[in-house]
């Protein structure tokens, strides 16, 4: 792919869960509908990407999410979202009323319409959602997208 990718915070709730502690796909709060198959697929995914691009708001969310769950994993887990995610992918700031001002906010919230505006300004990269609603702005704004629930369910072994 050799472009950069924009994910989503249950995406990358999912990521550092895999990458920490791939047992814990599927047992963890946050990504009980996911399993390790899922994972490896979404490696796979961003394995040719030139870089991961987050936001704040969603290292916010995907911070507080990967946390609901036992003590010495939720440190586990922020530690290496900090030290090693944070470190090897690169954080854009949008402020915050780039999102408000987007239609889509009532819809999406501030995160995902910050996704939509940091995409619609940064040529090239692509995001990797498996929210519907998000995936459906990105394609309505002519973005370039990957449904992640779509790859899912195309399957053989898929059961939703």
């Amino acid at each position: 792919m050799n472009k950069s990718i924009i994910l989503d915070t249950n995406l990358t709730v999912l990521l550092v869960v895999g990458l920490v502690e791939l047992s814990q796909v599927g047992a963890h709060k946050r990504t009980k509908s996911y399993d390790q198959t899922d994972f490896k697929i979404l490696e796979e995914i961003i394995s040719n990407a030139k870089n991961l691009i987050f936001t704040p708001n969603v290292l916010t969310e995907a911070s507080n999410l990967l946390r609901q769950t036992h003590d010495s994993l939720a440190r586990k887990l922020s530690n290496f979202l900090a030290k090693v995610l944070a470190a090897q992918s690169v954080e854009i700031s949008i402020a915050s009323e780039m999102g408000f001002a987007r239609k889509e906010y009532e819809r999406l919230g501030l995160t995902d319409s910050v996704l939509l505006h940091l995409s619609n300004t940064n040529g090239g990269a692509v995001v990797v959602t498996a929210d519907l609603d998000l995936y459906l702005a990105c394609c309505s704004d002519g973005l370039e997208v990957i449904n992640f629930t779509h790859i899912r369910a195309s399957r053989t072994d898929f059961v939703s």
